[in-house]
């Protein structure tokens, strides 16, 4: 079993209104953050993950899910499969729990405009 402290958590700015604490385990399956939007991720364009596929929950809050498929609402409670190679984006203000399988790395994840 591994526990991880809040304090443990790295902070990591991805745009100015998201905040993501990055809590990191002992295995390459899964991993997780806590991320805090204010505003749109990415800024512009699209995120796309090439090897994750990712749940976000949302702890508080609410705001908007984008895909090329449309627009979906978020709200506190609610919960949202983003599979791998899928684009998106990411509008509101909450909270979230973004956990990612196999572990997130920022060479796996990509911006297009």
């Amino acid at each position: 079993m591994q526990v991880r402290k809040k304090k443990e958590a790295r902070r990591h700015e991805n745009t100015p209104g998201c905040v993501a604490y990055e809590y990191q385990l002992p295995t390459a399956e899964l991993d997780s953050a806590v991320i805090e939007l204010a505003g749109r991720y990415p800024a512009k364009g699209w995120a796309m993950n090439v090897v994750c596929n990712s749940i976000v929950y949302v702890i508080e809050g609410e705001g908007r899910l984008l895909s090329e498929e449309g627009v979906m609402p978020l709200d506190q409670g609610d919960q949202a499969l983003i599979k791998k190679g899928e684009k998106y984006a990411l509008e509101g203000e909450y909270k979230l729990l973004f956990s990612a399988t196999p572990a997130w790395s920022a060479a796996q994840a990509k911006n297009i405009d």
